[in-house]
């Protein structure tokens, strides 16, 4: 049985935490030995430890916490992984340092391949780790490869791309026994129809500002429409405010990530993303596995699984000229004929579903260990262990 170690250094609850929960399980059902190395009492150590994951902990206080180091150490003679694919910094550079100086030492038979995954790019690139630390680093689309390719210094064949898996319709969690009595009152007026609702929390790069002035020319047509935003997200207040500015505190709606779930399920006429930049995970995918119409900036990767008027629609990002007017008429085609756009809508979650499902994924990470992996019976000695 082939042994592959998980390592995270990150104690808050971050993007990806739940793929690497539903990796392991994967890769479990297909018959590997995984193992969880991650920070006691971290969000991903309480949440695996809840799918009884095997899980261990490191102190991972930063890439040389000689702790960490010997536990580490320990950990990869005993079991001797395939595949050590890392998450974080301190728990990257920890994991390559430890392989490489046992590989180098002779300690261990077969060096295991290392992988680091990154969601989202980093202030800077050293070529370096990309080049010889690890053998690939993982990117969730095409477009963010691009960006970690455009330091001249990296090998392109060192960077590949893998996209997540998509659950759906894993937009948000939420209980349905607390469905707040003002999201109620709203869903049951029909009167406040059309319904779009904006994809993600309010930040600097969401695009939440730049809707208003769409919605605000939407009005024109559709007088008793309703935008509803997560009310979550470090712009929230600026957001609200510029709300009670424009005079829209009555088309706007602000839901609690519980009652944004709810409303994703069933009622939503459109999706809205206009981001200015490409944000981490490809939340673009989890959206278009909702099964409803789906509007998105032409910016980074967004686009890169949508087919422009056959699964979803691409408009110009908030900051280009001419974008409000080329979303007001996007929306307002979706909107006007909601059989085409429902259509659409369906194409867009078959593509989603056929492409980016967990077993695809799987696939394309298993892939990466039997290509590379070194020859040679790994994990058959004496001294292995197996988990407790």
């Amino acid at each position: 049985m082939s042994t592959i170690f998980f390592t995270e250094s990150l104690q808050t609850e971050a993007v990806g935490h739940d793929q690497i929960i539903r990796q392991i399980l994967g890769l479990q059902k297909q018959g590997y030995l995984c193992l969880l190395l991650c920070v006691s009492g971290s969000y991903l150590s309480n949440e695996a430890q809840k799918q009884g994951i095997w899980t261990e902990h490191l102190r991972f206080r930063n890439a040389f916490d000689p702790l960490s180091l010997i536990k580490m150490v320990s950990f990869l003679r005993n079991y001797e992984p395939v595949s050590v694919i890392s998450h974080s910094s301190h728990d990257s550079n920890l994991s390559a340092m430890a392989v490489h100086a046992l590989h180098k030492l002779g300690v261990l038979k077969y060096r295991p391949q290392l992988i680091r995954v990154r969601n989202r790019k980093p202030h800077s690139t050293h070529a370096i780790s990309y080049n010889l630390l690890f053998d690939y680093t993982l990117t969730p689309s095409a477009s963010f490869r691009d960006q970690l390719l455009s330091d001249s210094a990296i090998l392109p064949h060192k960077v590949k791309v893998l996209y997540p898996d998509v659950q759906p319709p894993a937009l948000i969690e939420f209980d349905q026994k607390r469905v707040a009595p003002e999201l109620q009152a709203m869903l049951d007026d029909a009167s406040r129809r059309p319904l779009i609702a904006h994809v993600g929390e309010v930040s600097a790069q969401s695009g939440h500002t730049f809707m208003l002035d769409v919605v605000q020319k939407l009005l024109t047509d559709f007088p008793k429409m309703t935008y509803l935003v997560l009310r979550q997200g470090s712009q929230l207040q600026a957001l609200e405010s510029e709300v009670t500015r424009k005079g829209l505190g009555g088309a706007v709606f602000f839901a609690s990530p519980a009652d944004f779930k709810i409303c994703m399920e069933s009622k939503t006429n459109a999706l809205v993303m206009p981001f200015h930049q490409e944000p981490a995970d490809c939340p673009q995918l989890q959206a278009l596995s909702a099964g409803i119409p789906l509007v998105l900036s032409q910016v980074g990767g967004l686009p890169e699984a949508i087919k422009n008027n056959e699964t979803g629609y691409v408009c110009p990002p908030p900051f280009a000229s001419g974008a409000v007017d080329a979303w007001c008429r996007t929306l307002s085609g979706v909107l006007k004929d909601p059989a085409t756009s429902s259509q659409v809508a369906s194409r867009g979650r078959e593509s989603i579903l056929s492409q980016f499902g967990l077993e695809n994924h799987l696939k394309g990470l298993i892939a990466l260990f039997q290509r590379v992996a070194l020859p040679g019976a790994r994990g058959n000695k004496s001294k292995r262990r197996e988990p407790s």
